[in-house]
């Protein structure tokens, strides 16, 4: 509900009246609004997975990285036995 009265408000400011203005204006004073696309939202994602890409991994967080792996496989194993992990 939030969304849509703050988006009504961005479009047209005129629109929105009594509690809801005070509402989307208290929403609006403190929030970083910006217009985005699918492509423009896929593209921020495909950049972000580059550069995650790109920072150094230590043995450590490689460890944990692979003990979460097989955890996060046993629970999806005995979920499609029907078994509670």
């Amino acid at each position: 509900m939030a969304l849509w009265l703050v988006k009504r408000f961005v479009d047209d400011p005129g629109a929105v009246h009594g509690k809801c203005r005070e509402l989307a204006e208290y929403i609006t004073k403190g929030a970083s609004i910006s217009n985005f696309t699918q492509h423009g939202l896929a593209e921020q994602v495909f950049t972000s997975l580059i550069a995650l890409e790109k920072m150094p991994v230590t043995p450590d967080q490689d460890r944990k990285a692979r003990e979460l792996v097989a955890e996060f496989e046993e629970h999806r194993l005995a979920r499609m036995r029907g078994l509670a992990p």
